[in-house]
């Protein structure tokens, strides 16, 4: 459904998309970003676009101290939280996928 809140776990794949792609802007036509709406929909998390997943990935360049390019600033009450915890620790945020893609 378009426009339903991030779960938490849905926030934290999010993430782990974002760092494991380099810390990046993912355009939404990659491969990378298709696989990821796939595997959201296997694992029966609402539906998402492309477009929203990349969107998702300008959140996390926002709350990136080590980026100088702008990102998108409207945050989801998931993403402050998720990125402290996580975006240092990339064992604790593995250990978090492997959970999440296991209890799913």
């Amino acid at each position: 459904m378009a426009g339903e809140r991030w779960h938490k776990d849905e926030t934290i794949l999010a993430l782990h998309l974002y760092i494991s792609n380099g810390r990046r802007y993912l355009k939404p036509e990659l491969p990378e970003v298709t696989s990821h709406v796939a595997m959201l929909g296997s694992l029966g998390f609402p539906d998402r676009s492309a477009d929203t997943i990349s969107l998702k990935m300008k959140n996390f360049i926002w709350l990136d101290p080590g980026k100088s390019e702008k990102g998108l600033s409207h945050v989801g009450p998931h993403d402050a939280e998720i990125w402290k915890v996580y975006s240092a620790s990339p064992d604790a945020l593995k250990r978090e996928v492997t959970r999440i893609k296991k209890a799913e």
